[in-house]
């Protein structure tokens, strides 16, 4: 049962850690776009892409938006 806490704490240390990093990131991307910048993409983490998908507008692309395999930092560019 110890085991089972540790291994939840854990977890859920990782989660609030992934949660502070995107929220910080998502400040810096609705910055951007509400100024006007031209955001091409917005990743949380680093590395290679496990999940992305791409908003288009007007059929040109706008953002595209990626969760990758490392969980260190995001990324926008």
């Amino acid at each position: 049962m110890q085991i089972l806490t540790v291994v939840a704490l854990i977890v859920i240390g990782i989660l609030l850690f992934e949660l502070i990093i995107f929220s910080h990131e998502f400040g810096h991307f609705i910055t951007a776009k509400l100024s006007g910048v031209k955001v091409n993409e917005f990743a949380l983490g680093m590395g290679p892409k496990i999940i992305s998908f791409v908003k288009r507008r007007n059929k040109v692309l706008a953002s595209s938006f990626s969760y990758r395999r490392l969980l260190c930092h995001g990324r926008r560019g």
